[in-house]
């Protein structure tokens, strides 16, 4: 079909099943082949990345869902005031069209809304040695200016049944009441870096009430002797709407799954991820301690 048959709209409620089967159309490849399962709702992972997300898709006549796009405004601090950034993220085209000029279009809308909305500049958060991603910048066009702001880096941590707690802290589960020195925390370590707000009991009592699989109770502190709180972290399970699904491995990752299965025995790890299935893990957010 000719590019012109092609239907740019904004994502309405009744496209989510359409969207869920579009993400499991495209996978990730690498070591394995994976994809994000958005079951049962599609939008719940946007709503919890900021304070708006304006969802995009690309469709074919028929109403078959082959594109989409998620453009998320986030208010973060620069210097003494707030400003709104406007995110681009979540891009995707089905594996048969990846030759049209689907993703363009979509990232064209992205720049129509840069220009003609009250955010003080854009922002994409590219993984390392995306090349296809980084390349996808130069369709912005030479108005804009394309700079690097910053890394995030992952760490994968595999928990160990055995280990060490100091005595000389305690810990336990956090409360409403702690919201304030948590707060504090947070700005003292992230406060200023790029991608950061302003941190406040008011900015996290939103975090929290953007999503049930995340609340107070799922954060936890470690107190020192005098009950002062000096390190906070969450522990969030996404797996009630997002789920990453190991759909293929290559040969070495299959080596590999084989030795971690047979060591996993031995060492009591959790299970290895298997082909099909949703891998089990949890995330870490907001770790932060004093110095």
């Amino acid at each position: 079909m000719t590019e012109e048959e092609f239907i740019y709209r904004k994502a309405l409620p009744e496209d989510n099943e359409k969207l869920i089967d579009l993400a499991r159309r495209c996978p990730m490849k690498g070591q394995f082949e994976m994809y994000t399962d958005r079951n049962p709702d599609f939008f719940a992972t946007n709503r919890v990345q900021g304070e708006r997300a304006h969802i995009y898709l690309a469709e074919r006549p028929s109403g078959e869902v082959v594109g989409c796009v998620a453009y998320t405004e986030k208010v973060e601090r620069r210097g003494d005031k707030d400003v709104k950034v406007l995110h681009i993220g979540d891009l995707r085209t089905d594996p048969s069209l990846r030759r049209t000029k689907i993703a363009a279009t979509l990232i064209d809308i992205y720049r129509d809304m840069l220009y003609s909305g009250d955010y003080d500049h854009g922002m994409v958060e590219i993984l390392e040695g995306n090349k296809a991603a980084v390349s996808l910048n130069k369709l912005l066009g030479d108005d804009f200016v394309v700079g690097t702001e910053g890394n995030i880096s992952f760490y994968q941590l595999l928990p160990v049944r055995s280990y060490w707690l100091p005595k000389s802290y305690t810990f336990r589960a956090a409360t409403l009441f702690d919201l304030p020195a948590i707060a504090a925390l947070m700005q003292k370590s992230y406060g200023g870096f790029p991608g950061a707000p302003n941190f406040t009991p008011d900015w996290l009592k939103k975090q929290f009430a953007k999503h049930p699989s995340f609340q107070i109770g799922n954060m936890f502190v470690a107190t020192d002797k005098d009950q002062n709180i000096v390190a906070s972290a969450g522990l969030w399970d996404q797996s009630s709407f997002r789920r990453t699904v190991a759909s293929r491995f290559n040969s070495s990752m299959k080596r590999t799954v084989r030795l971690m299965t047979f060591f996993g025995l031995m060492w009591k790890l959790p299970p290895v991820p298997k082909e099909g299935k949703a891998l089990n893990y949890l995330f870490i957010r907001w770790p932060v301690a004093k110095p």
